[in-house]
């Protein structure tokens, strides 16, 4: 019997029956019933047990994962919400620089004090010259 695979096409044949774990005597533990039923293989039923166990726990921390990232989702569109009306009530760069150009308009101190002397010596004039 050859050990060569055989090609059809895209199909690989081969020529050895695939071989169980009694045909690999190092190994030491039985192998799978062959399909005719009844016998189990006792360690694969521990280890899947186990292994259904360990999923128990992953699937329990995952769930716990997608809550806090649910909660943490909430509190981020809560917290961004309530900047954005923070940011509608704060002012512009517009209103900035109208407020800034407003300002730069008004009378300074020596223009006041010089209106004020002016008014007082319009006064102090018109009572010596009013009728």
């Amino acid at each position: 019997m050859s050990l060569e695979p055989q090609t059809s096409g895209n199909v690989h044949y081969m020529s050895s029956p695939i071989r169980n774990r009694d045909d690999h005597p190092q190994s030491g533990e039985p192998s799978l019933s062959g399909g005719g039923g009844g016998s189990t293989f006792d360690p694969m039923e521990a280890r899947v047990t186990a292994l259904e166990e360990n999923f128990k726990k992953i699937d329990g921390k995952l769930d716990k994962l997608i809550e806090t990232v649910g909660d943490f989702r909430r509190n981020t569109e809560v917290h961004l919400a309530s900047i954005e009306a923070e940011l509608k009530i704060r002012a512009s760069a517009t209103d900035l620089a109208e407020v800034k150009g407003r300002v730069s308009n008004l009378p300074t101190t020596l223009q006041l004090l010089a209106f004020v002397v002016a008014v007082m010596a319009a006064a102090g004039l018109l009572r010596y010259f009013a009728p």
